[in-house]
C-alpha cells in the first residue's frame, strides 16, 4: 500500500508534467507534505516548497483517470507564494479509496 505523502507527489508530479514544468528528483526531496486533509472525495495539502522552482501563475491543474476503479479525478495546485501551495485532488462521483496498492495517472 502507498503511503499517502507518495500520492501526493505522484500527483503532484503529474500536475507538472501536465502544465509543462520541469522537476526533478532533487525538486521532489525539497517540498514538505503537510497534514493530508481528506473530505471523503478527496483531500487538501500544504506543501512548502523549500527549492529553487518557483512557479508563476497562481494555480496548476489537471484532470487524470486512475487506475484503481479507472475513475476520474482532478487536481488543482493552488500557488499562495513562491514557497507555499495547497494541492486540492477530487473525485467526481465516488468516494477516494481507502487503501491505494498503486496508482497510474492517465492524462485526459
Amino acid at each position: 500500500m502507498l503511503m499517502k505523502e507518495e500520492i501526493v507527489k505522484i500527483i503532484l508530479k503529474g500536475v507538472f508534467t501536465k502544465n509543462s514544468v520541469k522537476c526533478s528528483e532533487y525538486f521532489f526531496n525539497k517540498v514538505n507534505i503537510g497534514k493530508i486533509n481528506f473530505t471523503g472525495y478527496g483531500f487538501f495539502v500544504d506543501i512548502v516548497n523549500t527549492s529553487e522552482v518557483t512557479l508563476n501563475k497562481d494555480k496548476l491543474s489537471a484532470l487524470f483517470k486512475v487506475n484503481f476503479d479507472q475513475q476520474d479525478i482532478g487536481a488543482i495546485l493552488w500557488i499562495d507564494s513562491i514557497n507555499k501551495w495547497t494541492l486540492e485532488v477530487y473525485t467526481y462521483e465516488e468516494e477516494w479509496p481507502n487503501d491505494v496498492a498503486h496508482i497510474k495517472l492517465n492524462f485526459k
